[in-house]
């Protein structure tokens, strides 16, 4: 069974029967990068309330990798991290990318404007680190993509009330997927990834004193193609027949399925109010309120590792001197004491996951002084 089997693996290496005399692994990955880049930007005015844009960027990079994983004494035990046969890198890749932009802006008034943009982006290739199993992706390849936006930037009652808003559409070309697979962080290319979604951020000062704000995204990520995604631990187990050591052959296809760490929905509000009373001193409160939507923390989307969706509050209360040149302030952050994760990641060899938490309701005193 599986518990029998993470016995015998413990006691090979614990009682040496594979390294008698015990083992070293020396690891050593040289990156070099030298990186040009050259770009511009030309504005044309039809008239006062037309705007054309137009822009590039050229961008040529050369990355360099020198390395080598060694396990002395000799083992072609392909076990990453424990041991592994010898690797030896010695690597050049460079890439050569032009990136046009183009946008069209219409000002509607003064203080209120529209556009329309479209642009394409770039992300150079390069090359994964080693220790790794043989036959593991060693590098990968450069990430293209393709930015369309449709939005507007506006300000309302004299000034006082700032709304912008922006929907987008994202489409990639060789996604850079970066993952975590229990023994190895590596970045593997997605065929293809759409992201489509909406922005909108609001800055409303009802009065001198006050100011309030909400910023709410939307954001809609899943991979049109990808066949070489991470598998899952339980892929790996039925795969190996119980065996928790990964293969780098274990890939699953995730094409039509979401993108991790990318959750839907995300919001964050703000209400500050600041006075002065006596003697040059000063007061401020602030309240905030953050919303993130459950999402994967996982490339291989496995149910053990989804986040919930979690509401934090965090507040502030302070006073400062004249000029600011000193402030304490009491903070409080978490104060509904949400559980809630930083990273999550598979652990195969353990046939388990690990987390790590988001600090929990936390209390505090801040002290300031600048010195002139």
């Amino acid at each position: 069974g599986e518990t029998g089997l993470l016995e015998l693996l413990g006691q090979i290496f614990l009682n040496g029967a594979i390294f008698p005399e015990g083992s070293i692994n020396f690891d050593t990955n040289n990156h070099e990068t030298t990186s040009y880049a050259a770009f511009g930007q030309f504005n044309y005015n039809f008239n006062e309330k037309w705007r054309l844009t137009l822009g590039a960027r050229v961008t040529s990079e050369e990355k360099k990798r020198k390395g080598l994983q060694q396990t002395v004494p000799s083992s072609q035990l392909d076990a990453p991290p424990v041991s592994g046969p010898d690797i030896y890198t010695n690597d050049t890749r460079s890439e050569t990318d032009i990136s046009p932009t183009i946008s069209l802006t219409h000002f509607l008034r003064d203080g209120l404007m529209v556009y329309a943009s479209a642009s394409q982006g770039f992300k150079s290739g390069g090359f994964n680190q080693i220790r790794t199993a043989v036959g593991a992706p060693a590098e990968f390849d450069d990430e293209r993509s393709r930015n369309y936006e449709l939005g507007w930037k506006g300000d309302w009652l004299d000034r006082r009330l700032q709304i912008n808003g922006t929907a987008f559409f994202v489409d990639y070309d060789d996604f850079q997927a970066q993952g975590f697979d229990g023994a190895n962080i590596t970045v593997r290319n997605a065929g293809s990834l759409e992201s489509k979604g909406l922005e909108l951020d609001i800055v409303f000062v009802p009065n001198a004193n006050t100011t309030m704000g909400m910023a709410v995204g939307y954001n809609d990520a899943e991979y049109s193609d990808f066949k070489g995604g991470e598998c899952r631990i339980d892929q790996i187990l039925e795969i190996t027949g119980g065996n928790p050591l990964i293969p780098p052959d274990c890939v699953q296809d995730l094409s039509g399925e979401a993108l991790d760490n990318a959750p839907e929905w995300t919001v964050s509000n703000f209400l500050q109010y600041e006075d002065s009373f006596a003697n040059n001193l000063g007061w401020f409160g602030r309240l905030e309120y953050n919303y993130t939507d459950d999402f994967y923390m996982a490339q291989d989307l496995d149910e053990n590792l989804k986040n919930d969706s979690a509401h934090l509050v965090n507040a502030r209360l302070g006073i400062f001197g004249e000029n600011r040149r000193w402030e304490v302030t009491a903070w409080g952050r978490n104060l509904l004491d949400e559980e809630s994760y930083v990273i999550g990641f598979d652990i195969p060899v353990l046939s388990g996951y690990a987390a790590i938490n988001i600090p929990p309701r936390t209390y505090g005193l801040t002290l300031n002084y600048r010195i002139q």
